[in-house]
């Protein structure tokens, strides 16, 4: 085979891949343009059949939500590396780790007692018949919330 047909055969190849690639991107799977919080929050509002009062009412809650657990998280991060700096001392603090590990579990439990009260106050913008909604859908809010149903490890392999 001459040198010339072999390249020819290989940049059509090339061109071909490329092809494929771009459809693929074209009509693949697209990624959700926002977060997961924003996506929560939008299905949550059509769910309800919020009006539009009621929705601002609820994206001001939910940034006002946002913030808050923004500032908590951020007390938090410094705290917990701390924590796990300490599996790399040889000589440890028994009560500065406990001590550390309590302020942890109540900024916890801080974050808990901002959501609840975050959908106590949705559930306060809502006309009765949505409360009827929203006591349907805070088992999927729920799941939402603890990162979904865990999936099992599949059985090991003989």
């Amino acid at each position: 085979m001459k040198t010339n047909t072999f390249l020819k055969i290989a940049v059509l190849i090339m061109v071909l891949i490329n092809v494929v690639l771009i459809g693929f991107m074209i009509v693949g799977p697209k990624m959700p343009p926002r977060g997961k919080q924003d996506d929560l929050k939008e299905i949550i509002s059509e769910k309800l059949n919020l009006n539009e009062e009621q929705r601002a009412s609820y994206f001001q809650l939910a940034k006002s939500h946002n913030e808050a657990m923004s500032q908590v998280n951020q007390k938090q991060k410094p705290m917990i590396r701390e924590y796990f700096n300490y599996l790399k001392l040889e000589a440890k603090d028994p009560a500065m780790q406990d001590s550390l590990l309590e302020l942890i579990n109540q900024l916890d439990q801080d974050k808990l007692t901002l959501t609840y009260s975050h959908f106590e106050e949705l559930k306060k913008i809502c006309d009765p018949d949505q409360v009827v909604i929203f006591e349907k859908i805070m088992d999927e809010i729920f799941q939402v919330l603890v990162g979904g149903q865990k999936k099992s490890l599949p059985p090991p392999r003989d």
